[in-house]
């Protein structure tokens, strides 16, 4: 029997004239009972294609363990002269990282949840519902904030939750500012937000409205061929170092102030960011936080993000530009 015609039967029940009181009051339980197990079995299959995430639970929980990592982290920064291997690829990762990856990832194993993180992990991009951590983006920044005076580095914790192939939760962390750390959240479809111990602090913005601004990009040779052609489209490029500190300052442009105030003018706009070769790690959870903000987060072809590279901006007409440069 269909769940739409069980309260008719059980209507039909409780008004006959055929059974008893007693009879009825028992009908009306098992027939309630059926109601909500039907029900109840509906909802798990709805969000069975999703491992049955309630999404408002995981941003609590990720934003509580973004806050965790972040003290390991002021305490390794603080500690210095971390221990430091390189990579295949020729970039730095710390003790910190490998601290923070083991027990991010071993606090989801624990929930039978996946994380591809970084430095390893119990899943991969491409599994189709996964966490994805960058544990310490920014590593060289934070190896050299160390020995900044004072003490300062754009290092943040990242975590993103891809469920169906889709970003749909991000939660970053920049711990390393000197002062309360900056914690960042959203959900897709919701508003950005920015944390203070815990509790909602701001609601973020994009600069919506804006034709042109700041627009950071990623050192090194063919960043400096994107920043020309920026230049020559009326953008004024400023070169940073970590992925995810430069996504979610078009957020919160306030980010940058917080670590050099010298780098931005107080009312100069972040319109965009573009990288076009880094990993999703670098990109999933800042663009969540992007999007919720009110921005645009593509590949550089314009298509879904997925695989190497990414421009985020404000709109869409600075966003069909910054497609154009990122083009070299």
């Amino acid at each position: 029997m269909g769940i739409s015609l069980l309260p008719t039967a059980l209507f039909w029940i409780l008004t006959s004239k055929y059974y008893s009181i007693k009879l009825r009051l028992y009908s009306a339980a098992v027939f309630t009972y059926a109601i909500l197990c039907l029900y109840n079995k509906r909802v798990v299959l709805r969000t069975k294609g999703a491992h049955m995430f309630d999404l408002d639970f995981e941003l609590s929980f990720a934003l509580e363990l973004a806050e965790t990592q972040g003290r390991v982290m002021r305490r390794g920064f603080r500690r210095g002269r971390p221990r430091i291997v390189i990579k295949d690829d020729g970039s730095p990762v710390t003790d910190d990282d490998m601290k923070i990856s083991r027990h991010t990832v071993g606090t989801y194993a624990k929930r039978g949840k996946k994380v591809a993180s970084e430095e390893g992990g119990t899943g991969t991009y491409d599994d189709e519902n996964v966490f994805v951590l960058d544990p310490i983006d920014g590593t060289l920044d934070y190896i050299e904030g160390q020995r900044r005076s004072p003490r300062k580095s754009m290092a943040m914790f990242s975590l993103g939750l891809v469920i169906k192939k889709r970003p749909v939760m991000g939660v970053t962390c920049a711990p390393l500012l000197g002062i309360t750390p900056r914690l960042y959240g959203a959900l897709s479809g919701r508003a950005a937000m920015r944390y203070e111990n815990g509790d909602p602090k701001e609601t973020l913005h994009v600069a919506e409205s804006a034709t042109t601004g700041v627009v950071l990009v990623s050192p090194g040779r063919r960043g400096e061929r994107i920043a020309e052609r920026l230049a020559a489209m009326g953008f004024r490029p400023l070169t940073l170092q970590p992925s995810v500190f430069k996504a979610v300052s078009i957020a919160d442009p306030n980010l940058i102030r917080t670590f050099d105030a010298r780098l931005l003018d107080e009312h100069e706009a972040v319109v965009g960011f573009i990288s076009p070769s880094n990993h999703p790690h670098d990109y999933i959870a800042s663009s969540v936080i992007v999007e919720a903000a009110g921005g645009i987060a593509t590949a550089p072809s314009g298509g879904p993000l997925g695989g190497r590279g990414c421009v985020m901006s404000v709109n869409e007409g600075v966003h069909q530009k910054l497609l154009e440069a990122a083009q070299v």
